[in-house]
């Protein structure tokens, strides 16, 4: 069941199902509610499992026109569910690509608010020794969306060439889920991709909670700058990184195994 939540700037739309203490997933680049419902959905009988349409993202609508888009508003969106939801207990997050970047914000900010803090291949380029070749890509490949628009620039990105045809000929809901990912690629190349890896993780916050904290990347992955974000950031907060199924989209390409490592990292 959809809801919604006023926040300075936009209406967050979000979703919650089960009891418990709460679940929340965020999302990364073009996602909305739908990214992490078949994961989501086996942790219902123990958490209030939450899914939300980051700002400016599918019905998450922004109260004017759009402008670059900060990690720490986001941030400020997913705290304020928190409170929200939360009934005073700390709660568990999930967060992918950007979404990872806004778990970190989150618990460097507020770690009374989080029980365990997952940021899955963050793209935190700040991090990393390599981050002018990494801006020249993401450049390129908004160079390649002002060109010839969200497919060629995703891409280049990374995430795949398109939306998935299973969900372009699938059913009604299949095929609004299709129309919203899709209208969310120009907020993404414009106003998100370029400002949110300027993102600096807080090291000093994020060390001094580090028991909350638990970096992960995806075995599929390998060298990407994510993973070699991830890496640093667990060097340098002493903490170990959590290896999960899949890749950059794990919990899409493969939710079963996915789902059984969250659960094992949820109950460490």
């Amino acid at each position: 069941m959809g809801n919604t939540l006023k926040v300075p700037g936009a209406t967050i739309y979000y979703e919650h199902a089960g009891s418990g203490p709460v679940l929340l997933f965020i999302g990364g680049g073009t996602s909305d509610t739908t990214n992490f419902e078949l994961v989501g959905k086996h942790f219902e009988d123990r958490y209030t499992v939450v899914h939300y349409d980051r700002r400016g993202n599918g019905r998450s609508v922004l109260d004017g026109p759009p402008t670059a888009q900060v990690i720490e508003e986001h941030a400020s969106d997913a705290i304020a569910l928190l409170e929200l939801l939360g009934n005073g207990e700390p709660a568990d997050l999930l967060g992918s690509s950007s979404g990872a970047l806004i778990v970190l914000d989150v618990l460097a900010r507020r770690p009374d608010l989080v029980r365990r803090g997952i940021p899955h291949e963050a793209p935190a380029f700040t991090l990393t020794p390599d981050r002018e070749a990494n801006l020249a890509f993401l450049r390129h490949a908004l160079a390649e969306f002002e060109r010839a628009g969200g497919e060629a620039g995703m891409a280049v990105f990374g995430n795949g060439s398109g939306t998935p045809e299973e969900l372009l000929n699938g059913t009604p809901e299949e095929q609004e889920t299709a129309r919203r990912i899709d209208a969310n690629v120009p907020f993404f190349f414009r106003y998100e991709m370029m400002s949110f890896v300027d993102y600096q993780p807080d090291l000093a916050a994020l060390t001094t909670v580090n028991s909350s904290l638990v970096p992960a990347v995806g075995v599929d992955s390998i060298d990407t700058p994510p993973v070699q974000a991830i890496r640093i950031l667990a060097k340098e907060t002493d903490t170990e990184v959590a290896v999960f199924p899949g890749g950059h989209v794990g919990y899409l390409s493969d939710p079963e195994a996915f789902t059984a490592k969250l659960d094992e990292v949820l109950k460490a």
